[in-house]
């Protein structure tokens, strides 16, 4: 009976989420910003939910293609990357098909990243996470300092806001990540990986 109720309650949770995420669409992806520090992070965290949704087993045989997590932080930061291209931007604002897309590549970027992350320990995940943050930071630079629009879809003023949040987010990532890790290491004097 628990079960049942567990799994009735998850695939609530499911169908509103997704139906958020669809139904909003427009809205969502009226401006720049939402766009790209709303939306992406929210498909990607729901892929993180689904990740720790599979089945053991599932886990299991990913983990046979994905050692060390290379497999799945090599997918996380390509896809990641190709989100951030203007035009990529424009392709999935102008077709649905191309938003399916990157909604499918965002879901199974967060899927990859909670199969991956602890299996790569700490040395792996400082290097991702340190790079992707220097490539971020230098997206959201050049959004800020274009002086020409890179999205037709969108406005200047709109790609400058999403310039500024990709780098503050990029700064918040990396300063959690240290900080989780310095805690860490305070509390326990353990080097080994964080329990995330």
């Amino acid at each position: 009976m628990m079960r049942t109720l567990f799994l009735y309650r998850r695939a609530l949770a499911w169908g509103a989420y997704a139906g958020l995420l669809l139904g909003s669409r427009a809205l969502v992806e009226a401006n720049m910003w939402q766009h790209m520090l709303l939306q992406f992070p929210a498909l990607i965290t729901g892929g993180v939910w689904l990740g720790h949704a599979l089945p053991a087993r599932w886990a299991a045989a990913s983990a046979r293609y994905n050692q060390l997590g290379l497999t799945g932080l090599v997918y996380a930061a390509v896809a990641t990357s190709v989100w951030m291209i203007p035009r990529a931007i424009d392709l999935a604002v102008e077709d649905w098909r191309i938003d399916a897309i990157k909604i499918a590549s965002l879901l199974l970027t967060g899927i990859a990243l909670r199969l991956s992350w602890k299996a790569a320990g700490r040395t792996l995940q400082a290097f991702f996470l340190v790079s992707w943050a220097m490539m971020t930071v230098t997206v959201g630079m050049l959004y800020q300092d274009s002086t020409s629009r890179l999205c037709s879809s969108y406005l200047t003023n709109d790609q400058v806001w999403a310039g500024y949040g990709l780098v503050a987010i990029s700064g918040l990532l990396v300063a959690g990540w240290f900080a989780r890790v310095l805690r860490e290491f305070v509390l326990t004097g353990d080097a080994t990986l964080p329990k995330w």
